[in-house]
């Protein structure tokens, strides 16, 4: 049985593939052969700037402040 091979239960395995259809991928890797997540420099100024953001502008889609269009073309990416 495919369920028993991949180390789950049938009726995981019966769930995944009706949410996700044939598909879908065990994800069977050992954690210890699992690659650290390290945040780029740009991702981190971009978390800096979306907590400088308010509620209001998240919510109706404007960039964070320093990363409008017109900001990073006049230089002034903070």
């Amino acid at each position: 049985m495919i369920a028993a091979a991949i180390g789950r239960t049938e009726t995981a395995v019966k769930m995944r593939w009706r949410d996700y259809g044939a598909g879908f991928s065990a994800n069977t890797r050992p954690a210890d052969r699992m690659k650290p997540f390290v945040p780029s420099a740009e991702s981190v100024q971009l978390a800096a700037a979306r907590a400088r953001q308010d509620a209001v502008s998240a919510l109706l889609g404007d960039p964070p402040p320093g990363f409008s269009a017109l900001e990073q073309m006049s230089g002034r990416h903070s």
